[in-house]
């Protein structure tokens, strides 16, 4: 019976992440947030024949390039639509090696299935596999490494060793970090030195082959060297010009990270509630502390306006994806979609009080665990530790903690009791069927305002309006009028804007009477929403 349940969830997973994918609606032949970076030398490699970036290049994007090349040679076109697909299918494939990594962990098929829609419902998982960008893709990646590198620790296999070695390379062909899964690789072989020679040896001659091949060969072929941007460099330097200033930040990422993994971690609280209680997380006078500590941090970020979801990325105050209209970013007016203050502070202790019981539950869990699982633990928390500071050196998103989260799940999961016959299942259930409807809901609501926007472009287009007159917000601007080198004016957005006389908004803005608008509808607030296009007055 147990053989059978693990070979039918995976098709069960299946069958929901299709079934979302046909309610959410992936169509639509337009950028979402940064994709269209990442876009370019897909259209280039795709149309004509030879890879090209356009600029400020972080990731090491080849293999996704590859990867979204590949589905539109398929597909026999070049679109959005066809590169969200590919996301969306290694987005389900990042799933299944979730499940197996969590088989492995806990043995138990049940908790496996249910701690992967854990994952696969979670706001920046779901919301992203909806878009071109780099991080699912690098999950799923990371997720094969940590797969292989778990039974490499059980078998002491080479096989799997190479298979880590791999995957970290693919990974670091799409995130520069996806390499600290080889050198964490390495430092784990070092704690049995005398055994591991030999795989040391190779591990580090493949680790540099791996990165002077990008530095020294694809840079160059790719012709513009100084599209990239050093992650390793920035975090040395800026690690030895101001050691005191580096540690402070790297504490406010770590203090931000605690709060996004209770944030994101309460829908499995429910489900752990017997082992929180044996392990006294759960205690009265333990809670009184943590509560009282939270309220002072709580009115310390309220002073200093760092209130959760501390800007975010994908996540902001009461939807999914940013919301990249000169109106709302750049003028900071109120047209967006936005929920009382007070339920953002009443989330933030949550999440505080929450991301402090995970804390504590996992301090007191890890002498329990087996030695395999120690090991394999030790080993990820090694990985974060370098890739938080590392990932986060030129900017802080939510959506660079897929890992830290990925990583806590594994840990907890095979502790949780996912038992449905009580009453109080439904209860139980509760906190992840709203997050789920949040992720699915304002996933639809960020494609279809997008939608909708790019429909407006094209009419306004087929007015002979020239791009450099239309301000659109950051995706088709970017898209379609991008300008190496520019420098934009200071009353308007940084968006590559030459000539803002007509605009792209949620709402009405000074100086401008509306031209043009349409509707779209939002699952989140219930109503019928509008896109505008404005006219400078």
């Amino acid at each position: 019976m147990q053989n059978f349940a693990v070979r039918f969830y995976p098709v069960v997973l299946l069958l929901l992440w299709a079934a979302l994918i046909l309610v959410v609606n992936p169509v639509g032949d337009f950028p979402l947030n940064d994709d269209w970076r990442y876009a370019f030398p897909v259209q280039s490699l795709y149309e004509n024949g030879y890879l090209t970036v356009s600029d400020d290049f972080a990731p090491s994007i080849i293999l996704q390039v590859l990867w979204g090349a590949l589905f539109c040679e398929a597909a026999g076109e070049f679109s959005f639509t066809v590169l969200r697909f590919s996301t969306l299918t290694a987005g389900f494939i990042g799933l299944i090696f979730f499940y197996k990594l969590l088989l492995k962990l806990c043995e138990k098929p049940t908790a496996a299935f249910f701690g992967t829609l854990i994952l696969a419902l979670n706001p920046l998982y779901f919301n992203l596999s909806f878009s071109f960008m780099t991080d699912v893709p690098f999950a799923t990646l990371l997720l094969a490494g940590l797969l292989a590198f778990f039974k490499f620790i059980r078998t002491k296999a080479d096989f799997w060793l190479i298979l880590t070695a791999l995957s970290g390379a693919a990974a670091f062909y799409v995130r520069q970090p996806g390499l600290l899964l080889l050198v964490m690789s390495g430092a784990y072989l070092c704690l049995d030195f005398r055994k591991n020679k030999l795989r040391i040896l190779g591990l580090a001659a493949f680790t540099v082959a791996v990165y002077l091949g990008f530095d020294k060969v694809v840079k160059p072929l790719l012709g513009d060297e100084a599209a990239y941007v050093p992650v390793t460099h920035l975090f040395k330097e800026a690690f030895f010009d101001n050691p005191v200033n580096f540690v402070l930040e790297i504490c406010k990422k770590i203090l931000k990270t605690v709060i996004y993994t209770g944030f994101f971690t309460l829908p499995l609280l429910p489900f752990l509630r017997k082992q929180l209680k044996d392990s006294g997380a759960l205690n009265l006078r333990f809670l009184l502390v943590l509560s009282i500590f939270n309220l002072g941090l709580l009115y310390f970020l309220h002073l200093i306006d760092k209130i959760f979801p501390f800007g975010g990325n994908i996540m902001y105050n009461f939807g999914l994806g940013p919301e990249l209209l000169t109106d709302v970013y750049t003028f900071g007016l109120d047209n967006g979609t936005k929920i009382p203050v007070f339920w953002m502070y009443l989330i933030s202790f949550i999440s505080q009080t929450a991301g402090g019981i995970l804390l504590f539950f996992i301090w007191k869990k890890i002498p329990r665990l087996s030695l395999l699982q120690k090991h394999f633990f030790g080993f990820t928390l090694l990985l974060n530790a370098m890739y938080l500071p590392l990932m986060s050196i030129t900017s802080f998103y939510d959506r660079y903690l897929l890992l830290i989260f990925i990583s806590v799940w594994l840990f907890l999961i095979p502790f949780a009791d996912f038992n449905f016959s009580s009453k109080k299942s439904l209860l139980y259930s509760l906190p992840f069927l709203l997050l789920s409807w949040f992720s699915i809901a304002g996933t639809h609501d960020y494609l279809a305002w997008h939608r909708v926007k790019f429909e407006l472009y094209r009419e306004l287009r087929a007015e002979n309006v020239p791009t450099r007159k239309i301000d659109a917000g950051f995706e088709l601007n970017s898209w379609y009028n991008f300008q190496k080198g520019f420098k934009s004016d200071a009353d308007k957005s940084f968006w590559w804007v030459n000539d803002d006389l007509y605009m792209f908004t949620f709402g009405k803005t000074e100086q401008y009477k509306e031209y043009k608008k349409a509707k779209w509808s939002s699952w989140l607030t219930w109503e019928r929403r509008d896109i505008l296009i404005l006219k400078k007055e």
